[in-house]
């Protein structure tokens, strides 16, 4: 993103209040460990690594966000 880090827009929009709520999913092509878990600690809800080859890989991780919906 340009002018911005992913780490400063997490932080950004983690310590909004009206935001702050919102489940955030980074996506990058940095698979390092230490950097997904230090995304997670500092405040995103999931992580994943591109390129994503299917689109099931991101319904995979949106579904685990969306409220179920009874019948």
């Amino acid at each position: 993103m340009p002018g911005i880090s992913g780490k400063e827009m997490l932080y950004k929009i983690k310590h909004h209040p009206r935001l702050a709520d919102i489940p955030v999913i980074i996506c990058s092509a940095d698979a390092y460990e230490e950097t997904i878990a230090d995304m997670k600690n500092f405040g995103a809800d999931g992580y994943l690594v591109k390129p994503i080859t299917t689109s099931s890989q991101l319904y995979n991780e949106i579904i685990k966000f969306s409220p179920t919906v009874a019948n």
